[in-house]
């Protein structure tokens, strides 16, 4: 259920959320300078600051 909620999220407002795994490259990291000191929310940040056409949703299944 949570996974249908966060698939809606990123289709409906087109971000990640920062709760979701990011898998980054340390060249782009340090273009992006990485996470701010003094911002509320620095993963929401650095997700903003990496952009929408930037970020790629990989599927798969939970497995218990």
């Amino acid at each position: 259920m949570l996974e249908a909620l966060a698939l809606l999220k990123f289709s409906l407002l087109g971000r990640a959320g920062p709760d979701q795994g990011l898998v980054i490259s340390t060249r782009l990291y340090g273009e992006l300078a990485g996470h701010r000191d003094g911002v509320a929310d620095p993963e929401a940040d650095l997700l903003a600051r990496l952009g929408r056409r930037r970020i790629l949703l990989l599927r798969s299944g939970a497995r218990s």
